[in-house]
This record gives C-alpha cells, structure tokens and sequence, in this order.
C-alpha cells in the first residue's frame, strides 16, 4: 500500500543515484521516448519523482516551461522540493491542483507501487488533470516481460499467478506490482484515457520494441 511505497523510498533515497546509474540503460531509453511526443508543454508535472534530477532532465529535454513534482516520500521530497518549481509530498490518488498540464510523468513503476483499490481512482486524477490536448507518459514491470523467461510467463499467462512480487533492498523485502498488458488497457478505458503509443523496452539493454512481450512497458495516452 502506500505505506510501503513511502517506506521504501525513503530508505532508498539515499542510494537512488547509484540505483538510477544501475538502470541507466532502461531509464535512458524510456526518456528517449518522451520528446517523440511531447515538445514545449507549458505545465509538466512528474508523478513520483523521485530525486527529481530525472524530472529536470526531462523538462529541460521537452522544454517546459513551469515543472512540478511529487513524490510519496519524505525523505525524497527533502531531496527533490528545491529543484521543482513547486513540489508536494502526495500520492498520484490524492494530488489535487486547479492547474492542468500538458504532460505528465509517472516513471519508473510508480504505478507498481499502488495498490488495487487505489489504481483506477489514481488514473481518473490523471486523466482529470491533462489540458485537452495533452499527455500522460508512463511504464510499468510486465508480468509478461519475456526477459524473466519463457517458461515463467508461461505460467504467469496459464495460472493467472498474482502479479505482487517482493525485492529486497538493504535486507529488507518490499512489495511492487507487475502488471500486465491486459490489466492496463483495462484500467486505461475505465479511467477515460485512450492509447496513443505503446512501447516494450528491454530492462538490462534499454532496446526499444513494439511487442509488450519484449520489456517492461511504456504507455502514451491521452484523454478520450
């Protein structure tokens, strides 16, 4: 729950630079993506940002011109509030801004950190707070990532396992979520949000794929 996502980060604030760089390949890919469909938004906001240094990366790649952030984490937001032009320390359910944006970012799984009773009602506050014509860019773990293996999504597919799965960090197990394909074009529809672009993008070597099969995966939508 969001207990456990605030918790984890916090513990891992001050090792999420290093964490970043591990993941460089993937993280460096997925930004990639974003001025492919987003350039000069006037109001980016970036949902659980962590350090927020990847945030000012991507705004200055868009060209934003205003850029907030916010993250679950206390001990992040001490990290992150200064370089954001406003930050608060909320969750993708809760945030609440009369302003609306052009492009909006949740990154590197933060959706596989909210738990099932609060995933859609945090996708419609997405969907409430694009302008009309803008873009919500998001990626979350596959359950159907091939890069676990064959058999392993085999059994995934044919047993319907749960897609909670627990890493450890620091000696401590902490609880993400892996989604699959289906669950968000359906979570997507109910929260009035439509597809633009799909991506799949390998976890170890950043490569690009139009198969979901083929890494975790990237969505682009918009309102409907």
């Amino acid at each position: 729950d969001l207990m456990d996502a605030a918790k984890i980060y916090d513990k891992m604030a001050g090792s999420y630079q290093n964490l970043s760089t591990g993941r460089s390949a993937y993280l460096r890919a997925v930004t990639d993506i974003i001025p492919k469909h987003s350039l000069d938004p006037l109001q980016y906001l970036d949902v659980g940002c962590g350090d927020g240094d990847r945030t000012v990366e991507i705004a200055a790649i868009v060209g934003a011109l205003w850029v907030e952030a916010i993250d679950i984490s206390s001990e992040m937001a001490k990290i992150a509030e200064s370089k954001m032009d406003k930050f608060e320390c909320t969750s993708m359910k809760n945030y609440f801004s009369l302003d609306s944006y052009d492009l909006i970012t949740a990154l590197w799984n933060v959706l596989g950190h909210i738990k099932e009773a609060d995933r859609l009602e945090s996708l419609k506050n997405m969907e409430m707070h694009l302008t009309t014509d803008g873009l919500f860019i998001f990626d979350v773990n596959n359950r159907y990532n091939l890069g676990y293996g064959f058999w392993n999504v085999v059994k995934n597919i044919i047993f319907r396992r749960s897609g909670w799965h627990t890493f450890k960090f620091k000696g401590e197990e902490f609880p993400t979520y892996l989604y699959s394909p289906r669950e968000i074009k359906g979570l997507l529809k109910k929260a009035g949000l439509e597809i633009v672009k799909k991506y799949g993008v390998d976890y170890e070597t950043g490569k690009v794929s139009k198969s979901l099969f083929r890494g975790q995966m990237v969505f682009v939508v918009r309102r409907k």
